[in-house]
Parts: structure tokens; C-alpha cells; sequence
């Protein structure tokens, strides 16, 4: 992973951190809003058997894809911070 390289030239570190925490607070509001979605069985049942297990397992894979963006927010946060 890319992590942007501080220097006269470029954005100020500050405002890198700014920016970078600013995505990362996004990204925790994007996972507890998407938590707190009414996810439930009887919403899915009516497409047949497999419905509900495809929703969850699409569900987990949705908090998966964030998860791995908090965390390389995280690390560039880290990096930057050095």
C-alpha cells in the first residue's frame, strides 16, 4: 500500500491528517449505520431457502470491505503520524 510521502512540495502532513481522519471517522459512521440496519429473516424468506444465507453472507462481506478500508486508513494514519 501507497502512503503519501510528506515534503515541501506536497500536501502538509496536517492536513493529510486531517483529511485521512476525516475518511476514517466516515468509514466507523458507514459501519455503525450499516449495523444498525433492520437485518432480519422474514425479510428474505419469501425469495426461497437460500435467500437469508446469501443476504447474511452478503451483509458480512459489506462489513468485511469496510473493515479493510478502516484498516488501511489506520495504517496511513499510522505512517503519517511517524
Amino acid at each position: 500500500m501507497r502512503v503519501p510521502t510528506i515534503h515541501l512540495n506536497g500536501t502538509s502532513k496536517e492536513q493529510l491528517l486531517i483529511d485521512y481522519e476525516k475518511a476514517h471517522r466516515a468509514v466507523n459512521t458507514a459501519m455503525d449505520t450499516l449495523n444498525q440496519i433492520e437485518f432480519n429473516a422474514r425479510d428474505y424468506y419469501v425469495q426461497g431457502s437460500f435467500a437469508w444465507a446469501e443476504a447474511v453472507e452478503e451483509m458480512r462481506v459489506r462489513f468485511s470491505m469496510l473493515a479493510q478500508i478502516k484498516s488501511e486508513l489506520e495504517t496511513i494514519l499510522e505512517k503519517l503520524d511517524e
